[in-house]
């Protein structure tokens, strides 16, 4: 129970107790929270897990940065902030993927424009303005089939559930909006229609979607540029297929956490834009620890300009695709094992460094705790405690 599990942790006199879940499911009667509520430790932090407030009284700390959650959040948050920087997601691969390498650049005729994310991630606004990012490319270039985009998903798009809620968030919004045709750089009230004839067609051995067509869009060009990916691969293989990407589009409302570090260490630039919640701003925080502030939009709209100005312009892309493989050449000659000295670290100016240095982040880490501990012996109330620096 979690009355035992939190006397057994108590019993070992622990002064600190991470919480990497959060309320997440676990698949089990409790979950920390219920284990927190006993508070069998005399500090606990939330971490990496669940990248929110919990609005639980029983958490003291919940770790962040200055762009996943700035200092004005703080009072939003029951627990009080713990920033370090320059992110507080942390990875490790420059170890795990120091053998990965991109061995091909992206295909110059057809860009591939990645999508890898979690499908409860997406809503059928986003899906509808991906798939304006498409369409309006028939009018624009008269080039070649295969010189064309191509928006990639990950295979479980298809799966039944992922259906049914579509259909009934699309009932939900087109009885509230009139249903008027795409426009570019606008809302898409047909999102819901399109993602949901998408994914029926996929369930279907892809014969739904042909046959009801794509919200008005020409059914035939459009459903020959999606395609589904494979999640199911070894992690090595699947960040070798992330190399061949020429652009990845995030999803705002709920952000890429891992995915985004995937997507920079593969040199593939990605597109975000910051939301008002901490979910919806770690892909910020990714990138701009990684130096590649380019791909941080102000607000939806920006969000799709900037894609769709990179799409139009294979020269504009060419330079932000550059930028990005070079932080991906650089880091891959740093593994964990062949690391500079703390000195020579301390001397370099890129900030994409410092995303993949594990070293710097569990410094920052285990300095935030100590500073997290002599607060609660002191009996400070402070709503912010922020940690600079590295060993």
């Amino acid at each position: 129970s979690a009355s035992e599990v939190a006397g057994v942790i108590n019993t070992w006199s622990v002064e600190v107790l991470v919480d990497l879940m959060g309320w997440l499911p676990l698949g089990i009667e409790y979950g920390p929270q219920a284990v927190l509520a006993h508070r069998p430790s005399a500090v606990s932090v939330g971490c990496q897990g669940f990248h929110s407030s919990t609005g639980s009284e029983h958490l003291d700390f919940q770790l962040a940065d200055a762009i996943a959650a700035p200092p004005e959040f703080a009072p939003y948050f029951s627990e009080r902030l713990m920033v370090i920087e320059p992110s507080f997601h942390v990875n490790s691969h420059a170890s795990q993927y120091s053998q990965v390498k991109c061995l091909q650049d992206p295909d110059p005729q057809r860009l591939k424009i990645l999508a890898p994310h979690a499908f409860y991630k997406l809503s059928p606004e986003v899906f509808g303005m991906w798939l304006q990012l498409l369409h309006p490319l028939h009018q624009l270039h008269d080039t070649s089939e295969d010189s064309l985009a191509a928006l990639y998903l990950p295979s479980k798009a298809h799966h039944q559930s992922t259906i049914l809620n579509l259909r009934a968030f699309e009932q939900d919004l087109l009885r509230s909006r009139d249903a008027e045709s795409p426009r570019v750089g606008g809302q898409n009230a047909r999102g819901p229609e399109v993602m949901g004839q998408f994914a029926e067609g996929q369930a279907s051995g892809g014969q739904g979607a042909g046959a009801r067509g794509f919200g008005g869009h020409n059914t035939d060009k459009l459903r020959s540029r999606i395609f589904l990916q494979n999640r199911t691969i070894a992690r090595e293989e699947y960040m070798e297929q992330l190399c061949q990407g020429g652009l990845a589009v995030d999803t705002p409302h709920f952000n890429a956490h891992t995915t985004a570090v995937d997507l920079v260490f593969a040199g593939v630039p990605l597109i975000t834009s910051p939301t008002s919640r901490m979910a919806g701003r770690v892909a910020a925080s990714i990138l701009h620890a990684a130096g590649l502030d380019i791909g941080i939009s102000r607000d939806m709209h920006d969000y799709f300009s900037l894609a769709f100005t990179l799409i139009s312009n294979r020269s504009k892309l060419s330079g932000v695709q550059e930028r990005a493989r070079q932080h991906h050449r650089f880091r891959t000659q740093r593994t964990e094992a062949s690391r500079p000295k703390a000195q020579e670290r301390k001397t370099s100016s890129k900030r994409s460094n410092r995303l993949f240095d594990t070293s710097i982040w569990v410094y920052q880490f285990e300095r935030s705790l100590k500073l997290a501990l002599e607060l609660y012996y002191d009996g400070s109330e402070g709503h912010l405690i922020t940690f600079c620096g590295g060993p």
